[in-house]
């Protein structure tokens, strides 16, 4: 595979500085690389080894596994920071007034591959692009009210 991410952009860094407050200087390092390949990445797997490969620098992949895997901080925690975030940026922007009776929560789920039937809870599951394969069914949320949308719990 063709690696091209030599670094994280400061811009990016800047962004997820709100979350710093939560991890530790490591956490949040693995949070920007973390961030930034899946946005890289696109439609092409998002698990670990794939994630990892497209840095020019690769990191020790088990502190990405550990970072994701057995997380010290608490998905509640970020998603609540990141709430937080979205709302201040969007009072900023000149958005219709929030509707409270117009919400919507959407939900959907994607299937992340794996490649052993010895990893814990792996399952075939359909996926509509690979057909029946070998892995992980992760169910998101998204919370919608007028312009502002963010992955709720």
């Amino acid at each position: 595979m063709f690696r091209f991410l030599s670094g994280i952009p400061r811009r990016l860094k800047n962004i997820l500085s709100h979350f710093k407050k939560h991890l530790t200087k490591p956490q949040h390092n693995n949070l920007c690389r973390t961030e930034l390949t899946i946005i890289s990445a696109a439609k092409k797997e998002h698990d670990i080894t794939s994630l990892n490969s497209l840095f020019t620098e690769r990191k020790n992949q088990s502190s990405l596994n550990r970072f994701i895997t057995n997380q010290k901080w608490t998905t509640k925690t970020i998603l609540t920071q990141a709430k937080e975030l979205l709302l201040q940026e969007a009072t900023k922007q000149q958005y219709i007034p929030l509707q409270p009776n117009v919400e919507h929560r959407s939900i959907d789920d994607t299937v992340c591959r794996k490649y052993s039937k010895n990893t814990e809870m792996t399952s075939y599951n359909y996926s509509s692009t690979m057909g029946n394969i070998l892995s992980h069914n992760y169910v998101t949320s998204v919370y919608h009210n007028d312009q502002i949308k963010f992955p709720t719990t």
